[in-house]
């Protein structure tokens, strides 16, 4: 089992134990596989994740702040879903946001 497989189980397996961290209120977004990914590089970074069914979640608006500011820096797989709150945050603005996305899904040009 590869890792991107076994974080996929483990949140499908902590929605179905019906798993739910007290205190853990802010949520991460994506698919499954994106928030494996999102799980697994911000634990590999210190941070602290708990569980509210198969979501991955942080406890703090400020632990939040910080997930969302290292999946803007090193874009995380699914880091397009959290628009609003990183600019909200002031992590990047609108215009800087819209430019990363054009870049991340830019066509190749064909010849």
């Amino acid at each position: 089992m590869n890792d991107r497989t076994s974080g996929v189980r483990g949140l499908l397996s902590s929605a179905a134990s019906g798993r739910n961290d007290q205190g853990y209120s802010y949520y991460l977004n994506g698919d499954l596989c994106q928030m494996s990914a999102q799980e697994r590089f911000l634990s590999r970074h210190g941070m602290v994740l708990g569980r509210r069914d198969v979501y991955p979640a942080l406890k703090t608006e400020e632990d939040f702040k910080k997930a969302l500011t290292l999946l803007w820096e090193h874009k995380v797989a699914g880091w397009w879903h959290y628009k609003k709150k990183m600019v909200e945050y002031g992590i990047c603005t609108e215009d800087e946001y819209e430019t990363a996305l054009g870049v991340a899904f830019a066509k190749p040009r064909s010849r």
